[in-house]
């Protein structure tokens, strides 16, 4: 499903002059949980995707099917090529008042 343009853009505009990284492009959603890396890679090589999720498909359909602009913000905790430890307790936390700013600022953008 492709997001709506003029959404997306004003997402990545709210990005700007905060602190996080912003990328912009495929993601891959599915009815699982991709813990394996080398499965992640391997979808980033089919789909040309920057992450995979299990949201944002179902949202952008029903979006779709109504007419009803939509965009997607992720918060990362991993990556394709990362095995880092995240302490996912404190990531959700940050994650949700980062994103919670983004959308403000976006809303007042718009």
């Amino acid at each position: 499903f492709i997001c709506d343009v003029p959404l997306a853009n004003a997402l990545v505009e709210a990005c700007r002059g905060l602190d996080c990284k912003i990328y912009t492009g495929i993601v891959v959603s599915g009815d699982q949980f991709i813990s394996s890396n080398q499965k992640r890679r391997q979808l980033s090589r089919d789909f040309n995707a920057n992450a995979c999720e299990m949201e944002g498909a179902a949202i952008g359909h029903v979006c779709v099917r109504n007419k009803v602009p939509f965009c997607v913000l992720r918060s990362v905790s991993d990556n394709i090529d990362n095995n880092q430890t995240v302490d996912f307790d404190k990531f959700k936390h940050a994650a949700a008042e980062k994103a919670t700013n983004i959308i403000l600022k976006m809303l007042k953008a718009i």
